[in-house]
């Protein structure tokens, strides 16, 4: 079963309009703090197709005087360019529209464009030339030149057109971002939803606790997005055995599974502190990760002395920062591992 950080794990509250699956039409809101100039795309899943669909008063202009004429938005009828890609679609509903594509990529909300629409025509299929055309002017589109019948319509109809219509041109697309530091997310390697997360102050020692293990993170620079990614770790059949072999030809030492999860930084790096095992903590200790076929790696963790300057008396933590670290294991013997790789932080290594 998977295991969370404790103070971690939050509830992603998601908000999208799906019109047909696998289709989903996505409304977008002004970006926090863009003025209304930047459109935000929220992403709930990895595994949907989204879309921008085009609002009909961008082919108003072209339709027949008399609403009882008016022709479908689909390619027999107009004809759509633009600097980005988009398709003539239909829904579950049976309603007809130009989308754009949106870009379905692991990636947090930050507040910076991703994508825009610089350039739009739509031109009346059938006519020679009638067409309007479309540009971006402080993140929205605005028309620019209207002509039916190869005739210009003027200033006044291209601003009866602008009055009608109030469509982004600049848009952030992503996933939703966490900023509160006092809950970091975590997010699992295989979810459909990511959790990012982001802060406007550096990340400098920010601790969190499961268990006997304490995490500190550091070293992510403020508006930088970061996932923490847990993986799960579970012995197969043919690991477990060779766990056995390895603990049974080392004398049987007692062992205990810390965690059955690796996590990963994407950003930054974390700080993992262990001190406890079984209420005695010392020099002695075995630390270990471990993978699906009971292979064992020496984490190359250290051990931090410090001392109680009233009592003289010391108490010690293996530590290591890394931006990843595989599941744990502890054991009071020596095991059979793997050699560790580069550590940052302590005073003696692992003798393991």
């Amino acid at each position: 079963m998977k295991k969370v950080l404790a103070l971690v794990l939050a509830v992603i509250m998601v908000c999208t309009m799906a019109m047909a699956a696998p289709i989903n039409a996505v409304k977008p809101v002004p970006v926090d703090g863009s003025d209304g100039e930047i459109g935000k795309i929220l992403l709930t899943s990895l595994k949907e197709k989204y879309v921008l669909v085009l609002d009909e008063e961008f082919f108003a202009p072209l339709q027949p005087a008399d609403p009882a004429d008016a022709l479908d938005i689909t390619k027999d009828n107009f004809a759509v360019t633009a600097n980005v890609k988009g398709n003539f679609v239909e829904f579950e509903d049976g309603t007809k529209a130009y989308a754009f594509d949106v870009a379905n990529v692991d990636k947090a909300l930050d507040g910076k464009a991703d994508f825009a629409i610089t350039s739009l025509k739509i031109s009346l299929v059938g006519s020679r030339n009638s067409y309007v055309t479309y540009e971006a002017k402080d993140g929205k589109l605005e028309a620019t030149e209207y002509k039916l019948g190869g005739l210009a319509q003027g200033k006044d109809a291209i601003k009866d057109i602008n009055d009608s219509i109030d469509f982004f041109s600049a848009y952030d697309v992503g996933y939703e971002t966490n900023d509160d530091m006092d809950n970091i997310q975590t997010s699992w390697n295989d979810t459909e939803s990511p959790r990012w997360n982001m802060f406007n102050k550096d990340l400098k020692d920010h601790e969190i606790v499961a268990g006997p293990l304490t995490i500190t993170l550091t070293g992510v620079a403020k508006n930088t997005p970061f996932k923490v990614i847990e993986t799960e770790v579970e012995l197969t059949a043919a690991g477990a055995k060779a766990l056995d072999k390895n603990l049974a030809n080392n004398g049987d030492p007692n062992y205990e599974f810390v965690t059955d999860y690796s996590l990963e930084m994407t950003a930054g790096k974390a700080t993992f502190e262990l001190s406890d095992f079984n209420g005695i903590f010392d020099e002695d200790f075995y630390i270990y990760t471990y993978d699906k076929n009971g292979k064992l790696t020496d984490v190359g963790a250290k051990f931090v002395v410090e001392k109680d300057p009233r009592t003289g008396a010391e108490t010690g933590t293996w530590t290591l920062t890394t931006n990843k670290l595989g599941a744990l294991l502890v054991s009071d013997g020596p095991l059979t591992a793997s050699a560790a790789g580069s550590t940052e932080t302590g005073t003696t290594t692992n003798p393991g």
